[in-house]
């Protein structure tokens, strides 16, 4: 990747994309633009060329939010709390047989 900057670590300009990391897999390394140096292979971010460590921690913190926000929502709904459990309340008369 010529386009790439220079590696914030050695100050080489050789790069490659990367396509999967250990902590965002396949999307991680393509919605932040990832490349690894081919001198020194470390990884940084290929559109600005800074370290990726603070990235990594926001990505993690997102994704593990992410997932909270979503177990809520499903134990919310599937607890029995949800309005749409609960059967519609009418106004209908009491009927006695005698």
């Amino acid at each position: 990747m010529s386009d790439a900057p220079s590696c914030p670590y050695c100050s080489h300009d050789d790069a490659r994309p990367v396509v999967f990391t250990p902590w965002g897999g396949w999307v991680g390394a393509k919605v932040m633009a990832i490349v690894e140096c081919g001198r020194c292979a470390k990884q940084y971010n290929g559109r600005n060329g800074r370290k990726i460590e603070k990235a990594i921690r926001v990505y993690r913190w997102a994704t593990l939010v992410a997932l909270a926000v979503v177990a809520a929502v499903a134990i919310y709904y599937y607890s029995g709390a949800h309005p749409s459990r609960f059967p519609a309340r009418t106004h209908q008369t009491m009927q006695t047989t005698i």
